[in-house]
C-alpha cells in the first residue's frame, strides 16, 4: 500500500511538481536535467556573449555559485535575454530572473 503525504508548496511549485511528474513517468523525481540548476526564480550569471541593444534573441551565461566568498562557474549554463531591449556586457555578474514563458531575463546594471 502506498503511503499519502501532503506536499505544502506554493502554486508555481505544484507546477514544477506537476512538470516533474509529467516528464519522468513519477521515476527519478527530484533530479534535474544536465545544465540546468533552479533554486527559487533567481540565478547568478556570467554572461558567455554580450547581448546587443535592441537583440530579442537569446544568448548563454554560466550559472555562479558563491563557494567560500568566491564566485565560481558551476558548468551549468542557461539561456538569458535582454528584459530592457537595452546591450548588457559580459562583464561582471548578473541576477537573472525566471520571468513566466519568456524565460530568464538580464538587466545592464
Amino acid at each position: 500500500m502506498t503511503q499519502q503525504h501532503d506536499i505544502l508548496t506554493t502554486i508555481d511549485g505544484a507546477r514544477t511538481i506537476s512538470r516533474m511528474i509529467d516528464e519522468y513517468g513519477g521515476a527519478g523525481i527530484g533530479a534535474t536535467k544536465s545544465g540546468i540548476a533552479v533554486v527559487g526564480h533567481a540565478l547568478v550569471v556570467q554572461l558567455v556573449t554580450a547581448i546587443a541593444a535592441g537583440a530579442t534573441t537569446t544568448v548563454k551565461a554560466d550559472i555562479m555559485d558563491l563557494q567560500g566568498g568566491v564566485w565560481v562557474k558551476t558548468g551549468q549554463q542557461i539561456d538569458v535575454r535582454s528584459m530592457t531591449g537595452l546591450a548588457v556586457s559580459t562583464s561582471g555578474r548578473r541576477v537573472a530572473r525566471r520571468i513566466s514563458r519568456f524565460g530568464w531575463g538580464v538587466v545592464e546594471s
